[in-house]
C-alpha cells in the first residue's frame, strides 16, 4: 500500500468511525478530532453560529471547539421544519487567500438552515477543504439521525428517555472534583398547564403543546435543556445556575405564557415548581422535589412557580 492510498484509507476510516457513533458525546469528539487532523496544526480553528466576518470579530481567540459543537447541536435538534430555508440561501464556503491572511469558512448545513461554520485561518488546501466538506455532512446526518432517538416528535424538545439520561449524567458522582465542577449549579424544574382539562380538541392542545415548547426554547439560552415530560407537563434544566437565578428565569417564563394569545383559546396559565439540583441528595429524590414543587403551585391556585427548599 503506498503513501496516497494509506492517506486514503485513514479518511475512509475517519468517516467510518463518526457513522458508529451512538452518542452525542462521542460524535463531537470524533468529529472535532477529525477536523483537527484534517488542517495542519498551525491553523486556528473556530466552529461559531456567526456569520462571515465572526474570523475577524473573535480575532481566533475561541478553541473550545466541542462546546460550541454541542451548542450547535443543541439548535439543530429544536429547529422546525415549517420554517424550510430555501436551497439557494444556505451559505456556501468561502475561501479568502492574500498576502496578509489565508483562511476558509465552511458552512455547517442542514436540510432546513445553516446552524454555524468551520472556520479555519492559515494554510489550507483544496482537498482538506473537501475532507473537511464531506466530515461535515456526515456528522450532521448522524446528529439527525440520533436526535429521532431523543426529540419529541411533536414538540421537538428532548423527550423522557433524554430526560432521565441527561439528568443522570448532572448527578453522577465526580472522583476527582476539580473548582469548576464545584461552582457549577444547575436548576431542574417542571411546568405544567392549569386548564387542561378545558381542551377538548386533540389538536388544540397540541397546537398549545407546541407554542409552548417554542415559548420554552426562545426563552432559554441554547446550552438549557427542555424536555418534553409527559403528556401535558414539561421538564427544563438551567445549566450555570442557582436558586436564585433560576428563579428569576423561571418568572420570565410563566409571564411570557401568560401574556402569550394562543389561537382558539385565549390565555393560559401555567404552575411552575424547581430545585437546585445537588448530588448528595440523588435521582429520584431530585424529581420528586421538583414535582412537589409545580403540584403545590397547582393547588395554590396555579399561574405561578414555586421552588423546593433543600434541607439536605
Amino acid at each position: 500500500m503506498n503513501i496516497n492510498e494509506k492517506i486514503l484509507y485513514a479518511q475512509l476510516n475517519a468517516l467510518v468511525e463518526l457513522t458508529n457513533q451512538t452518542s452525542i458525546e462521542d460524535l463531537v469528539d470524533v468529529f472535532v478530532k477529525n477536523i483537527t487532523v484534517i488542517f495542519p496544526s498551525k491553523s486556528i480553528l473556530l466552529i461559531t453560529s456567526h456569520g462571515p466576518k465572526a474570523l475577524n470579530r473573535l480575532a481566533f481567540t475561541s478553541k473550545n471547539l466541542g462546546g460550541t459543537v454541542l451548542s450547535l447541536i443543541e439548535r439543530i435538534g429544536s429547529l422546525d421544519s415549517t420554517n424550510m430555508f430555501p436551497d439557494d440561501l444556505r451559505a456556501k464556503t468561502i475561501i479568502n487567500e492574500n498576502e496578509k491572511s489565508n483562511w476558509v469558512q465552511i458552512p455547517i448545513n442542514t436540510n432546513i438552515g445553516t446552524v454555524g461554520f468551520v472556520q479555519i485561518a492559515g494554510v489550507h488546501t483544496e482537498k482538506s477543504i473537501f475532507q473537511a466538506e464531506a466530515h461535515i455532512r456526515t456528522f450532521i446526518n448522524q446528529v439527525i439521525l440520533l436526535s429521532l432517538n431523543e426529540r419529541d416528535a411533536l414538540t421537538r424538545l428532548y423527550n423522557r428517555s433524554a430526560f432521565h439520561e441527561k439528568l443522570a449524567s448532572l448527578l453522577k458522582p465526580v472522583p476527582h472534583q476539580r473548582k469548576s465542577d464545584v461552582a457549577r449549579q444547575y436548576v431542574l424544574a417542571f411546568l405544567q398547564i392549569d386548564q387542561v382539562e378545558q381542551i377538548i380538541e386533540q389538536a388544540q392542545l397540541d397546537n398549545v403543546l407546541i407554542l409552548i415548547s417554542r415559548i420554552i426554547t426562545s426563552t432559554f439560552r441554547e446550552y438549557d435543556w427542555g424536555f418534553r415530560y409527559d403528556t401535558e407537563a414539561f421538564a427544563i434544566i438551567l445549566h450555570e445556575c442557582d436558586r436564585d437565578l433560576g428563579a428569576l428565569a423561571l418568572g420570565r417564563l410563566l409571564k411570557r405564557i401568560q401574556e402569550f394569545d394562543f389561537p382558539t383559546i385565549g390565555q393560559i396559565s401555567c404552575s411552575i415548581g424547581f430545585v437546585q439540583l445537588d448530588r448528595n441528595i440523588g435521582f429520584d429524590n431530585i424529581v420528586d422535589q421538583a414535582l412537589q414543587a409545580m403540584q403545590q403551585a397547582h393547588i395554590l391556585g396555579g399561574n405561578r412557580f414555586l421552588g423546593h427548599v433543600n434541607t439536605h
